[in-house]
This record gives structure tokens, sequence and C-alpha cells, in this order.
């Protein structure tokens, strides 16, 4: 079972790494649209592996967290509950 979820884990990362890229490919931009599940992935795959007892590199984990973290930058200013950054409009600036 741990080596189903390294491998998932794996192409989380993949997922997650894929964007940063300036690939025009559809599966790679299609990356972009599931960062919600990305992230919960990222958070669900290390939390299993802990419950089945392998508690496994702390660089791993780090990884994982530092990419969860990537992915968080770029949902919660989408999120509703984000507060809204009110902008002046060009004609009023001095």
């Amino acid at each position: 079972m741990t080596i189903v979820l390294y491998c998932l884990g794996l192409v989380f990362i993949a997922a997650t790494l894929l964007p940063l890229s300036r690939q025009e490919a559809w599966w790679v931009r299609a990356c972009d649209f599931l960062r919600l599940a990305i992230g919960a992935g990222l958070l669900l795959v290390p939390g299993l592996l802990v419950a089945f007892g392998d508690l496994g590199d702390p660089a791993r984990q780090l990884l994982a967290l530092a990419l969860l973290a990537c992915q968080l930058a770029v949902i919660l200013p989408h999120a509703p509950l984000w507060p809204v950054r009110k902008s002046i409009p060009a004609c009023r600036r001095r």
C-alpha cells in the first residue's frame, strides 16, 4: 500500500511542478485547473503514509508542505473568504 501512496505522491508532485514550465500542451495546462484537488492530495498522501506507520524521510514531508504552500499561494487569492484588494482608479491617482 505504501508503494501506491508513494507513486500517487509523485504524481501530485509532478502535477504541481508542471504548470511552472512554459509548455503549452493541454495536459500541462490542465494542471492549472486542478490546483484544489492537487492540494488536497498533497495533504492526504502524507497523512495516509503516517497513518499506515511510514513516517518516512522528513525531507519528503517538507517537500509536500512546500508544494502545498505553492498551491495555496495560487488558490487563496481567488477564495471567497480572502480579503478583496481595492484598487484606486487611474484617473484618481495623484
